[in-house]
């Protein structure tokens, strides 16, 4: 994928922060993809897809918050 809509930004950005207060400490999206500190990662992230979501170079980092939204999910 190259970029994401606003559409998709928003509402990803928007769970994020409904779900703020319920994220995990650490987690693991992929064999080698360690996150330490959630919420400074989902902050980052969220900081990067506000001001650089149609742009294809930072796509990847938008869709670890789509990536950790569905494991989180998973996990419940």
């Amino acid at each position: 994928m190259n970029s994401y809509r606003s559409e998709e930004i928003e509402q990803i950005i928007a769970w994020f922060e409904s779900h703020s207060d319920n994220l995990p400490a650490t987690a693991h999206l992929a064999k080698g993809e360690t996150i330490v500190d959630v919420s400074k990662f989902v902050a980052r992230c969220i900081n990067i897809a506000r001001s650089q979501g149609q742009n294809a170079t930072f796509a990847r980092q938008i869709a670890y918050l789509f990536d950790l939204k569905a494991q989180i999910e998973t996990a419940k």
